[in-house]
Order: structure tokens, then C-alpha cells, then sequence
């Protein structure tokens, strides 16, 4: 496995991603229907080979016994992952999700938790805002979006909109990347009382 991933890649540089356009004749519209559906077909055909590699890989992994080789195994496999990644959507479900390959080389909140403070995390973190500035749709036909509603205090809300204007980008754009980052276990709070709100839903298969 390559042991860096490709500067070019890590630079954020924009890739070109563009839908035909619309003309305003109805013969020409007719025309280029069959180029609308060209992206489509594209970012489906690749997201079927990115499953095959990412399945070929997690076949082949078997989890060193030492911290810092699983430490470096996680990075070569994001590394590969990265390098066939259509979107940011399917490298962060593969790799960081609920069923990723992190929870497969890091099974105890300590060793998932010292791993979020490796070098290796942080170039993994790097690869995943690299897929994230390309131009491509975020919508994921193996990953339907879900909206959740979270309580939080008056000031803490005002700062999140403070800081989302402060860096041009939406309070939604905002959260996401800060949900991408991992919390180490150790940093929550731990409480007797049950969780308010609704439950957690259940996860689909």
C-alpha cells in the first residue's frame, strides 16, 4: 500500500463537475436528456467499485497485535480508500462510521481514543476535507439523509452562527464538520440519569 497519499489530492483543488445545461428548446432538451442522466450513471459505477475495494480490503485485514502497526495499517487503508472515493459520504461510511474499519483495528474506547490523537487520525481528517472541497453532489444513493433537532443553550447557538459567518460557510455545513470529528470517549460527560429526547433510530441494514 502507498504510504502517502498523492499532494495533489490533499490540496483541495476543486475537480470539474458539471451538469449539462438546460436549453430552451424543447428538440435540444430532448436531445440532451440522455447526457442528464450521464453523472448519475457515473457516480453510480463508481460507487460500485469503490464497494469492491473496500470489501477486497476489509477481507484481507487482519489487525496487528501492536497500537502504532494498527495505528498505520488505519492510515494505508483510508489511503487506498481515499484514492477511490466518488464521494466524501462513502469514505466516511467505510472508514469512520458506524460499521467502519476504524471499529474493526480500534475495539475499546482507549485504543479509539489514543488513536484520535495520532498523526495518522489528523491525515485521515485531511482526506476526508480533500473529498469534501471537491465539486461533486453529496447526496448518496446508498446513504439517504436524516434530519435530527438538538437542544443547546442560547450562547452556544449564537457563537456556532458567529463562527459559520466568520468563515462563510451555512450553521449546517458548520455542525457536519464538526460531527465528522471524532470525540474521544473520554471526553463525555458520564450522567446517571437517562437520555432525553427520542431514542436513537434504528440503524439501516
Amino acid at each position: 500500500m502507498n504510504s502517502q497519499f498523492p499532494p495533489h489530492e490533499m490540496s483541495g483543488t476543486s475537480l470539474p463537475y458539471s451538469s449539462p445545461t438546460a436549453t430552451a428548446s424543447r428538440t435540444d432538451s430532448f436531445m440532451d436528456a440522455p447526457q442528464k442522466n450521464e453523472p448519475v450513471s457515473k457516480i453510480s459505477a463508481e460507487l460500485e467499485q469503490f464497494k469492491k475495494v473496500a470489501a477486497e480490503l476489509r477481507e484481507k485485514l487482519a489487525p496487528a497485535p501492536e497500537f502504532s502497526a494498527r495505528c498505520r495499517q488505519a492510515f494505508d487503508l483510508a489511503n487506498d480508500l481515499f484514492g477511490n472515493s466518488p464521494t466524501w459520504v462513502c469514505f466516511y461510511r467505510e472508514f469512520l462510521g458506524g460499521n467502519g474499519v476504524i471499529h474493526l483495528l480500534f475495539s475499546t474506547n482507549d485504543d479509539l481514543g489514543s488513536f484520535l490523537r495520532t498523526e495518522e487520525y489528523h491525515q485521515i481528517q485531511l482526506m476526508l476535507t480533500a473529498l469534501r472541497s471537491r465539486e461533486l453532489p453529496e447526496n448518496d444513493p446508498h446513504d439517504p439523509q436524516r434530519m435530527i433537532t438538538v437542544r443547546l443553550p442560547k450562547s452556544l447557538h449564537e457563537a456556532m452562527c458567529d463562527e459559520a459567518e466568520r468563515l462563510n460557510i451555512s450553521v449546517n455545513r458548520l455542525c457536519i464538520s464538526r460531527m465528522l470529528q471524532m470525540l474521544d470517549p473520554k471526553m463525555i460527560p458520564e450522567m446517571n440519569s437517562k437520555p432525553r429526547g427520542r431514542k436513537p433510530r434504528t440503524r439501516s441494514s
